[in-house]
């Protein structure tokens, strides 16, 4: 069972909720800028909390955990420090989180010099020097935060094969101005191109199913989205913070036409 990704977001959630027993993953962004949560139970069977997943949450005070910490770090508060909110146990008595994992130590310049990390078709890292990006073939998957604020890519071509973009795959690449996607990737996770300031155009495939919460927010150049699919569901505030001129193309009666319509988005039917 996982947890119900974006559903509390963007200020839906009540001010004080217990999670159910069973949940055992709550996913990133899940409950973004709840700005009326106060108070939240996490229950006894949850196994893992995502990065980000209470982050802008203003008025959360109060965590009661009644499992074992180590499915929760500060991380999933706030991308960097300390959180907010006390954390306490069943009992009531105040905890204290355990520190999320440091990034592994540089590696040697020899090392650093291979342009991708690729483990079992996952690629987990980018090493190179930025400009045109062709990921290689046989890549199934970006993971999260793979190419985060390489701020010299200009443009990525990704390949065939490809089924997901992991969450902040390409956060912060602020010079990104294109990006091919194939016609094989089923899922654009959350905050995967957030940030990327010169991006102005991209065109989603048919058989992409699945745009998470703020995949493109703060993607303050966009003008133009191609969404042929028709795509079921769109993520909360996928386009959080992007420009007016932003319009979306997709075919007519679809789920993204009323999602357009719902958030006063411009759109043109395909």
């Amino acid at each position: 069972m996982h947890g119900p990704d974006g559903d509390y977001a963007s200020g839906k959630a009540r001010a004080e909720i217990a999670l159910p027993e069973g949940l055992e993953h709550i996913g990133t962004g899940t409950f973004f800028a709840c700005e009326a949560l106060e108070e939240i139970t996490l229950p006894e069977s949850l196994q893992s909390v995502d990065e980000h997943t209470f982050r802008a949450c203003t008025s959360l005070s109060r965590v009661v955990v009644l499992g074992d910490l180590p499915a929760l770090t500060s991380r999933a508060f706030f991308m960097d420090g300390e959180p907010r909110p006390r954390i306490v146990d069943r009992e009531g008595n105040l905890v204290e989180l355990p520190a999320p994992k440091e990034p592994p130590a540089e590696k040697p310049a020899a090392e650093t010099a291979v342009p991708f990390v690729i483990m079992d078709g996952v690629l987990v890292k980018y090493n190179g020097p930025g400009g045109d990006v062709v990921v290689p073939e046989g890549v199934r998957e970006i993971a999260m935060a793979a190419f985060k604020n390489h701020g010299d890519i200009v443009s990525v071509t990704l390949p065939e094969g490809l089924k997901a973009l992991g969450v902040a795959a390409f956060i912060g690449c602020t010079a990104l101005n294109e990006i091919v996607l194939p016609g094989s990737p089923e899922i654009i996770d959350g905050f995967a191109f957030a940030n990327c300031t010169a991006l102005r155009e991209i065109v989603v495939p048919e058989g992409c199913t699945t745009i998470q919460h703020c995949a493109f927010s703060g993607c303050t150049a966009l003008e133009k989205v191609v969404l042929a699919g028709g795509l079921e569901p769109v993520g909360p505030d996928v386009f959080r913070d992007c420009t007016e001129r932003l319009t979306l193309f997709a075919p007519a009666g679809s789920y993204a036409i009323q999602f357009a319509v719902k958030n006063l988005i411009p759109f043109q039917a395909l």
